[in-house]
């Protein structure tokens, strides 16, 4: 699945201020350091959970409008575009021939516009779309694990730690837990 993130707004769902207050720094002499463990943690974070958390206007290329949209729970569709294959130009679908259902996370066209699409051998949809959370709605469990995750990170910056004859290779990984809940599981 090829997509690409057109915006995003995610400095408000885990600030630098929150962070160096879990990891009790008390000025601000590492602030760009943690701004950069933040932005780390969010990539693993929604790599994890196969999920966008902050709010974030995508554009996904499909072969098919009928398939669920990925990377979290929709809250929008904001266009539709193919190619038609005899003027091999992109078009917009206009937004009157399709609905979209925020609970199946599926846009649902009618039988006349499959069929008008089939004549016209509509191909490579891409569809643009609103996901995620705005910062307010993020769930606090991903708040938290996002900074255990700057936590980790800062207090181990290296993958092993040594130390009275044990070595430890992994980073506890606890934080899992919370973003279980969340984590998108492929069909």
């Amino acid at each position: 699945m090829a997509y690409s993130i057109l915006s995003r707004t995610f400095s408000d769902v885990v600030t630098v201020a929150q962070a160096v207050t879990h990891l009790r720094i008390w000025d601000n002499s590492e602030d760009v350091h943690v701004q950069s463990l933040i932005e780390a943690a969010y990539d693993v974070a929604e790599k994890y959970m196969n999920r966008l958390v902050a709010e974030s206007t995508v554009i996904v290329e499909r072969d098919t409008l009928t398939a669920q949209l990925p990377l979290g729970k929709a809250k929008s569709v904001t266009s539709i575009s193919y190619i038609d294959d005899a003027r091999e130009e992109r078009l917009v679908l206009d937004s009157g021939l399709y609905t979209f259902n925020t609970i199946t996370n599926k846009i649902i066209v009618n039988r006349s516009v499959v069929e008008l699409l089939s004549a016209l051998n509509a191909r490579d949809f891409q569809i643009t779309f609103v996901t995620g959370w705005a910062a307010q709605e993020v769930p606090a469990a991903i708040k938290q694990g996002i900074l255990m995750l700057v936590g980790s990170m800062y207090v181990m910056p290296e993958d092993a730690a040594v130390g009275q004859g044990v070595t430890v290779t992994k980073v506890p990984v606890t934080h899992q837990y919370l973003f279980n809940k969340y984590k998108l599981h492929a069909v």
